[in-house]
């Protein structure tokens, strides 16, 4: 009869030790680990120098649940069994801000809000003129490509693609 150790614990079990995931310039920023005993917690950390699509997602048979924290903890996306088996997948995108200071500028907005990016556009030191066509260029983007626009401060609008969640805690952080 032979027994095999039992793999030791990859990954930190809580927040202040999470494992930096490195930085990959092509995109794919995947690690491979091993889900322990029922209850395993593994935490990770990664640092976006720019709005970017967080996903978080695992394969395997074992149940997982994903979920995304900000820097202080607050909970960004969840996730507990996606698709047809027992993985996750949690997504998470950061909210995009604009100032535009030309009309230029609103092809910026266009492309974020088309990366489903949801987008704060902050009009208070534009011109007349300028803020006129930016916000009928908005409305038109919205209307087109589904989603939403709203006023949310003087001159400040919020631009939420469809399918994209914002809570009042990020439009708030938005603005510090």
């Amino acid at each position: 009869m032979s027994f095999q150790a039992a793999p030791t614990d990859d990954y930190p079990n809580n927040r202040a030790d999470a494992a930096p995931i490195p930085d990959n310039p092509d995109g794919d920023n995947s690690i491979e680990g091993f889900i322990g005993e029922s209850g395993d917690k593994d935490y990770f950390s990664f640092i976006l120098d720019a709005p970017y699509e967080v996903v978080l997602q695992t394969t395997g048979d074992t149940d997982t649940i994903g979920t995304l924290f900000d820097e202080e903890g607050n909970e960004l996306a969840f996730n507990d069994d996606a698709g047809d088996d027992n993985s996750c997948m949690a997504n998470s995108s950061a909210m995009a801000s604009s100032a535009p200071e030309t009309f230029n500028d609103a092809q910026l907005i266009g492309d974020r809000f088309k990366a489903a990016q949801a987008v704060i556009v902050n009009l208070q030191h534009a011109d007349r003129d300028l803020r006129r066509r930016i916000v009928d260029f908005a409305s038109g983007l919205c209307y087109a490509l589904g989603g939403s626009m709203e006023r949310v401060a003087d001159q400040v609008y919020l631009l939420v693609p469809t399918d994209v969640e914002v809570s009042d805690a990020d439009t708030r952080r938005a603005f510090e």
